[in-house]
């Protein structure tokens, strides 16, 4: 007689769902820094073909030789810098894919992140994850930089920092809960469903790790991951 006679709620748990998610993400983040790697070299290569092609066999061998050398370096960087081989891999792909929007990714000098710190599946995450995060959030021309090393107090820290436009102090204590986005429009064009913060969370808080975060409006961001034993995944 058009009036209500009841309600019907649906309950759904979304935590296995969001984990799904998450891990989708992670294998698109690889597949498109390997993407971004193989455009690269498919454009190196039409250059050098196209000069030897014009007859500047010269050219064409100094355009490649130190297109290797600078490869060279900086694979050599990564793999003294970064022991587990998967990780390694995604830094050098992460690098080819910052690079693609005007950013540089560069890895500190003295950086030095061990083997079995974390396994390599969720240090992939939590990488990639964090690179992804402050290389959107970057203008070109800026830098993002990773950095690993043991503090005085031998407790191991790596940290992602970028020159990105910071983030209000009222959002920090959102930014970890799943599906919170800080800027939608830049998710939007660069893809991104807001889990990737809390699934780095999720693993801080499951190996007795600490997340540190310092960010001011157009300074830009640090996130740091601290294994201090304290087990308390929390954010300061």
């Amino acid at each position: 007689d058009g009036r209500p006679v009841g309600t019907l709620t649906t309950l759904r748990d979304r935590t296995e769902l969001a984990e799904l998610t998450g891990q989708l993400g992670t294998v698109r983040g690889m597949a498109d820094a390997l993407h971004a790697q193989s455009h690269e070299a498919a454009n190196r290569l039409h250059s050098v073909v196209t000069l030897i092609e014009l007859g500047r066999t010269h050219e064409a061998l100094r355009f490649a030789t130190d297109e290797l050398r600078a490869t060279q370096r900086q694979r050599d960087g990564v793999l003294a810098a970064v022991e587990e081989p998967a990780v390694a891999a995604l830094l050098l792909g992460k690098a080819s894919q910052a690079a693609e929007r005007g950013v540089t990714l560069e890895i500190d000098a003295d950086a030095h992140l061990p083997a079995g710190v974390l396994p390599a599946r969720e240090a992939v995450t939590i990488l990639g994850n964090l690179i992804d995060n402050a290389v959107k959030a970057s203008q070109p021309g800026t830098c993002v930089t990773l950095n690993a090393y043991f503090t005085q107090d031998g407790v191991m820290e790596f940290s992602v920092a970028d020159q990105g436009s910071g983030i209000p102090k009222e959002e920090l204590d959102k930014i970890f809960e799943p599906f919170y986005r800080v800027d939608k429009a830049r998710s939007r064009k660069y893809g991104g469903a807001g889990l990737g913060l809390a699934l780095c969370m999720e693993i801080a808080h499951a190996h007795a790790a600490t997340l540190e975060i310092e960010s001011e409006v157009g300074r830009g961001t640090v996130i740091r991951l601290r294994f201090d034993g304290k087990g308390k995944g929390s954010v300061l």
